[in-house]
C-alpha cells in the first residue's frame, strides 16, 4: 500500500510540472509554436502603418505568411 502512495505522488508531481510549463509558455508542442509564430506576426503587421505602395508591394508576402 505504501507504494501505491508513492507512486501516486510521483505521478502527480510530474502533473503539475507539465501544467506549469505549458502555462509559462513552453513553445515544444507544434500548437504553441504555432501560437507564438501567429503572435509575432500578427503584433509586427499592426506595429507601422504601411503607405499604398508598399501594402501592394508586400501582399504576396503577407498573404504566404
Amino acid at each position: 500500500m505504501r507504494n501505491i502512495h508513492q507512486v501516486v505522488v510521483i505521478i502527480l508531481s510530474c502533473a503539475c510540472t507539465t501544467l506549469t510549463c505549458a502555462a509559462d509558455g513552453d513553445w515544444t508542442t507544434i500548437y504553441g509554436s504555432a501560437r507564438e509564430e501567429a503572435r509575432q506576426i500578427s503584433s509586427s503587421s499592426l506595429a507601422v502603418p504601411l503607405s499604398p505602395h508598399q501594402w501592394n508591394a508586400t501582399e504576396a508576402q503577407r498573404r504566404e505568411m
